[in-house]
């Protein structure tokens, strides 16, 4: 198959904007094994951040919330990198830092996987094929790209408004699981490129919406749990006493004044005295008859 070539690529200007280039390098903190098939959240125990809102799904809304978008060509798939499993092998850091945040310098951080299958070719072909989702991801970010026209008449185009715009295209704390067809390798970029705007479009315009809620959920938990319970009330006075007592050990219900001694103890009280008053009333007449 002849790879696709575009002349416009090749005279392009300098970079004058704030934003200089993509990095996809060292960007996927953990592992994606679990999570390019599965269709049902992760156990906690086995993802980076065990407290993400998302481990709460079950397996409908799991693949609702995360699913295979399929374009011409290709299908993609964006999660939360809290929810990788940990990586199998941990680098050295330094000198294998790990690239965090939305930007590094003048390039925006991009997480970019792919999980091609055995029949898109060769480990060149899929070397190839991947090398170009980058390119066309950093000329859509960086310069604006886009397509004017259809067909023959579809022309490459550099938008200078959207270009440097990295938050309107990319999520910097997703990653992004490409499957491609062997369909990319030769397909122009003038149908290339409408193709991947369209995608990484969808792919933010879903995951601010989600990233709003999860932040609103958050937020309410918070508050709830420094809250004070409306129907929380004293406890009664006895009741407090009791538990002192309890906890103390040292005072005797001798102590207590008897309007707050529980219907036990009075009983027991009673039942005190009364032993009390027969043992004493025949010491007190043998005492008397000597």
């Amino acid at each position: 198959m002849r790879r696709d070539t575009c002349l416009e690529l090749r005279r392009l200007p300098k970079i004058t904007g704030p934003l200089k280039s993509i990095n996809f390098r060292r960007t996927t903190p953990g592992s994606i094994t679990r999570i390019i098939y599965g269709n049902r959240p992760p156990p906690p125990s086995l993802v980076l951040d065990p407290t993400h809102p998302s481990l709460h799904y079950n397996r409908p809304s799991w693949g609702k919330t995360f699913p295979w978008r399929t374009y011409p060509g290709f299908a993609i798939r964006a999660v939360p990198k809290a929810v990788l499993a940990p990586p199998t092998t941990v680098h050295p850091d330094p000198p294998h830092t790990l690239n965090e945040g939305p930007l590094k310098g003048r390039s925006a951080n991009m997480s970019l996987l792919d999980c091609e299958a055995k029949s898109v070719g060769g480990r060149v072909t899929r070397q190839v094929i991947l090398r170009k989702f980058k390119t066309t991801i950093s000329h859509i970010v960086v310069r604006g790209a886009d397509v004017e026209g259809q067909g023959d008449d579809a022309k490459l185009v550099f938008r200078e408004e959207q270009a440097g715009k990295a938050k309107d295209w990319i999520l910097s704390d997703w990653t992004y699981i490409v499957r491609p067809k062997i369909e990319v390798y030769g397909m122009p970029y003038t149908e290339f490129i409408p193709t991947l705007r369209r995608a990484l479009r969808d792919i933010v315009t879903d995951g601010r919406r989600l990233e709003l809620e999860w932040a609103k959920l958050a937020d309410k938990q918070r508050h709830q749990s420094f809250a004070r319970p409306a129907h929380a009330t004293s406890q009664p006075e006895h009741e407090t006493l009791d538990a002192m007592q309890q906890e103390s050990g040292s005072s005797s219900s001798r102590d207590r004044p008897p309007h707050l001694l529980t219907s036990d103890l009075r009983w027991w009280v009673r039942r005190k005295a009364d032993a009390i008053t027969q043992y004493s009333e025949p010491q007190l007449a043998g005492q008397s008859g000597r």
